[in-house]
């Protein structure tokens, strides 16, 4: 059976626009973070954790559209990168 009774609240953090989301543990605590690219002039990335409702990690676009933010260990550190694409660049969170 189908339950259409669900709902979801959208949350606003003031000053960081919606946009395309992944989700991953960046901190390293066991709960997953929402990763988040931005659009538009003040275009970024940016890592929030939902339970504390914090910013976690920032990296600035150069405006613009942007992709799907990716997640990996890149570097073999054990610990999450995060970046995202622009036309004609890459840009990573180390």
């Amino acid at each position: 059976m189908i339950s259409l009774n669900n709902t979801m609240t959208p949350l606003v953090i003031n000053g960081y626009g919606d946009g395309l989301t992944a989700v991953a543990d960046i901190n390293l605590d066991g709960r997953l973070d929402v990763v988040v690219t931005s659009m538009g002039a003040g275009s970024k990335l940016y890592a929030w954790n939902p339970q504390t409702q914090t910013v976690i990690a920032q990296v600035n676009g150069t405006g613009g559209r942007s992709g799907i933010p990716f997640i990996g260990d890149i570097d073999n550190d054990c610990a999450p990168e995060i970046g995202f694409t622009q036309t004609n660049r890459l840009v990573l969170n180390f």
